[in-house]
Order: C-alpha cells, then sequence, then structure tokens
C-alpha cells in the first residue's frame, strides 16, 4: 500500500495515500454540501476515516548505506558482469511473450549508514511500529542505473525490531 515500485515520481505514501484520500475527502465535502448523509450510503465511522486519511502528516529522513555489495551464486561481483536470463511466458492476453532478468542479491550493512541531509552518522533507528494515532516504518530504496542512465526504483519495506531475547 506505501508503494507501487513503478520508478515514478510521487511513489510514495503522501502520494499514494495521504493525497489520495484528501481528494476523496474534497468530493465527499462537496457531495454532502448537496445531498444528505443517508442519502449517499455511507455510514459516519467510513465518513471519519476518510478525513482520518486525508489529515495524516508524515516525516521522511532518507539515510544512504555505504558500500552495499552485489552479490551472484554468494559471491561478490559487479551487476554488469552477471548475464541476462530469458524465459517464455503467456500474457494475460494469450499471447507468448519473452521476459528477460537477472538475478542477484544485495548485501548491506545499517552500521554503514550515513544520514544524506547532515552527513552524519549519530543517529538511532527505533524498532517499527503501529498504532491508531501514529506510525513508523522502514524502506530500504534500491536505485539500480542502467547503461542508458535510466533508473530502477525498488522500494523494499524493512522491519527493525528489539533483539529478541530466548530466555
Amino acid at each position: 500500500m506505501c508503494y507501487e515500485n513503478n520508478s515514478k515520481e510521487g511513489d510514495d505514501f503522501d502520494h499514494l495515500v495521504i493525497q489520495r484520500f484528501q481528494k476523496y475527502a474534497r468530493e465527499l465535502s462537496e457531495i454532502l454540501h448537496t445531498v444528505p448523509k443517508e442519502d449517499i450510503g455511507l455510514d459516519e465511522e467510513t465518513i471519519k476515516d476518510i478525513k482520518c486519511l486525508a489529515n495524516l502528516k508524515t516525516h521522511t529522513v532518507s539515510l544512504k548505506i555505504k558500500d552495499p555489495v552485489v552479490l551472484s551464486h554468494d559471491q561478490p561481483t559487479i551487476l554488469n558482469s552477471i548475464p541476462w536470463s530469458d524465459e517464455t511466458f503467456t500474457a494475460s492476453n494469450q499471447q507468448q511473450q519473452k521476459r528477460f532478468f537477472k538475478e542477484f542479491k544485495v548485501k548491506i550493512d545499517i552500521a554503514n549508514t550515513v544520514m544524506k541531509k547532515y552527513q552524519s552518522t549519530d543517529f538511532k533507528l527505533i524498532p517499527d511500529f503501529q498504532s491508531c494515532f501514529m506510525g513508523r516504518y522502514y524502506a530500504i530504496q534500491i536505485n539500480l542505473k542502467n547503461v542508458n542512465r535510466e533508473t530502477l526504483s525498488l522500494k523494499v519495506p524493512l522491519v527493525i525490531q528489539h533483539p529478541f531475547d530466548s530466555q
């Protein structure tokens, strides 16, 4: 729900959730000025939920992870040296299509993280949580540039929790 992973501007919580519900709230407000609530078929809780989602606030802090390592078959490598693979599949229109892909892993060490705005390494990652009034969540954004200088951006959710005590 937080990302569409389409490498386009506006692929974030603000655009995909908050701005969308702000639009719904404006439309609902216009409708409620002309039509009685009872005639719309929405209960009071649904109206409140739309207004709540429209009034959410976010704060984003960008961190840069230094020295990521690309792995192929669990060995460090350069992304360009990984060969392309292909496969044929049947698309939804029943036509045969070919897909090209590369398989690799990215190894990162969160201890090698810098707060981009301040170039600072002095910060703490607080465990993620959600409640009715606020939430904290993390995602790693992986940007890959191809030889044409086009960027593929992929946002991967990250869960940070307190260390598990096995005793």
